[in-house]
């Protein structure tokens, strides 16, 4: 079973925080990384191979006023 490390990625680029997980191949790995990207960037690597680098989700801007709504 192939071991991946998840790093988190600092606003200058550099990989700062890893952590360790099991998972049986590259698909696996990247749904378990895909949660773990919720505010910073993320890359998921295998040994010495980099999988992918996951963007965290943009966040809906609740304050912007709806279009249209005030029209008869």
């Amino acid at each position: 079973m192939p071991d991946y490390r998840i790093y988190r990625v600092g606003s200058d680029s550099r990989l700062i925080v890893g952590g360790d997980i099991e998972c049986v191949d590259d698909q696996e790995a990247i749904k378990k990384a895909t949660k773990a990207a919720k505010d910073s960037d993320i890359e998921l690597w295998e040994r010495d191979r980099c999988v992918v680098r996951l963007l965290p989700a943009p966040r809906p801007n609740w304050n912007l006023a709806p279009i249209g709504l005030d029209e008869p």
